[in-house]
């Protein structure tokens, strides 16, 4: 399911009411709401709205910071009523991010597209795999074959 589905999706069910993009902070959701009013206000999508066209310059900023959008963001991004709306995101305190400080979630962020990392198997003897000094993983045995 991607944007383009999600967008004619929420565009025939939602009968003229009200749409909330909520979840938890940091998912997505201001990337995911930007994504949609792009899709709407693409002329060659079935998804087109009219209204969307004009939401440009009201568009969320998207941060790797959780926190950012401080408040409710409320787009008028359709023709037949109702309104979009980007909220902050829930706080869910056993999640990494919010045990973290601002700068840790910074250094620990990708500075570059991610790649595909093929480990070898690790045999009999097991392997210890290190994520900066957050994450260790021992992978003690594996499957014959496994790649």
């Amino acid at each position: 399911f991607g944007v383009r589905e999600a967008a004619r999706k929420i565009l025939s069910e939602r009968k003229k009411r009200d749409v909330y993009i909520i979840g938890a902070a940091n998912v997505g959701k201001s990337a995911f709401v930007k994504s949609l009013v792009k899709e709407m206000s693409d002329f060659s999508s079935r998804a087109f709205d009219p209204a969307a066209l004009n939401q440009g310059r009201f568009l969320p900023v998207e941060s790797s910071v959780p926190g950012t959008t401080l408040g409710i963001i409320a787009l008028k991004a359709f023709e037949s009523g109702g309104t979009l709306y980007d909220t902050p995101g829930v706080h869910l305190h056993h999640r990494l991010q919010h045990m973290l400080t601002p700068k840790e979630v910074s250094e620990l962020h990708p500075r570059r597209k991610l790649s595909v990392y093929v480990a070898e198997s690790p045999g009999t003897g097991g392997v210890t795999y290190n994520w900066g000094s957050l994450a260790k993983l021992d992978v003690l045995e594996c499957p014959e074959g496994t790649e």
